[in-house]
């Protein structure tokens, strides 16, 4: 990410920039912590630089506990991310994650509209599963209620207010 920063620097008067940093779940201890504190700080040196950031952060990662969504949204209002989408883990085809899903006993001969789930993508959106892997301490509802509510929170009235004052 240092890296990412530098080229920020120099790229900045010539237009637009896009960068990604990938990180998994906000995880538990010490060691996690200097790392989001880490995280942080590389974040605000692209607002300090002019640049909005869009967080994009995906729940239901094995890893996930029930604190994982509100220190998710504590580090994007730490980061002083602009925007931030909140999305669950869906396996997609030619993925390792989907492999396993597809090959995986449970899915075997598991239809929706006489369509089989590991084509889901050719089932209609409203009937389409939205969270394929079964996560081993939370419910699938319970992890789309927690990102939901993660969004809402983000996205609150007083968080967009608070954060306006970044928006030139």
């Amino acid at each position: 990410l240092q890296i990412a920063v530098a080229a920020v620097q120099l790229q900045r008067p010539v237009g637009d920039v896009e960068a990604g940093v990938g990180r998994e779940a906000l995880g538990h201890g010490a060691a996690h912590r200097r790392v989001g504190c880490v995280l942080v700080d590389r974040l605000r040196a692209f607002r300090q630089r002019g640049v909005h950031v869009l967080g994009s952060f995906v729940f239901g990662l094995p890893s996930d506990r029930e604190d994982t969504f509100a220190a998710t949204v504590d580090l994007a209002h730490r980061a002083g991310l602009t925007f931030a989408q909140f999305v669950l883990l869906t396996p997609f085809p030619g993925t390792l994650d989907f492999e396993k899903w597809a090959a995986s006993p449970e899915q075997q001969g598991v239809e929706i509209d006489g369509v089989p789930v590991t084509q889901h993508w050719l089932i209609p959106n409203d009937r389409r599963p939205k969270l394929f892997s079964p996560h081993p301490t939370m419910p699938v509802e319970e992890i789309r209620a927690r990102a939901q509510w993660a969004w809402d929170r983000f996205y609150s009235w007083s968080a967009v207010w608070e954060r306006s004052n970044a928006v030139s």
